[in-house]
């Protein structure tokens, strides 16, 4: 299956009175990708719960170790939502929200199947909490290039 459940696309630039246009907008979620993976997941839940029962010898402080452990992989479990606008480059689990400016991005990495917006002109530790993570499907590659290229021209031009 492909990591791109829905694209919705507009060839739509910052219309005269200077609003925000949706340029593109996808969901990935990396548990239909990879389902082998949660066997692995579910081990380390059990793993941290045993722990933290056997170390604090209170269930409460299993559930709450299991439930940490689960929690920091969201990005695997719940699907990722991610939008290019005319003004910037987002995107969204659950709660947690990253998204960079076209105007404060210094560096464009490009990987297999993601883009790193960052705001660093070089390489740093900084750039996973900083910058913004672009993944998409092989497929889509071109067309989200295309639309960061054309996004960060326009930025640079203003």
């Amino acid at each position: 299956m492909s990591s791109m459940e829905s694209t919705r696309a507009q060839a739509t630039r910052v219309n005269a009175e200077g609003r925000e246009e949706l340029l593109l907008e996808w969901t990935v979620h990396l548990l239909r990708e990879r389902p082998g993976r949660v066997l692995g997941l579910a081990g380390a839940v059990v793993v941290a719960g045993g722990y933290g029962i056997l170390v604090y010898g209170s269930p409460l402080f299993g559930l709450l170790a299991g439930a940490l452990v689960g929690a920091s992989a969201a990005e695997y479990l719940f699907p990722i939502r991610f939008r290019v606008t005319t003004r910037r480059a987002s995107s969204a689990c659950l709660a947690a929200r990253m998204e960079i400016s076209w105007e404060r991005v210094r560096r464009v990495d490009y990987g297999t199947g993601a883009i790193r917006l960052s705001p660093f002109r070089r390489a740093c530790r900084l750039d996973q909490f900083r910058g913004v993570l672009l993944r998409f499907s092989p497929e889509q590659q071109p067309e989200v290039a295309a639309a960061i290229a054309r996004c960060l021209e326009d930025a640079r031009r203003a």
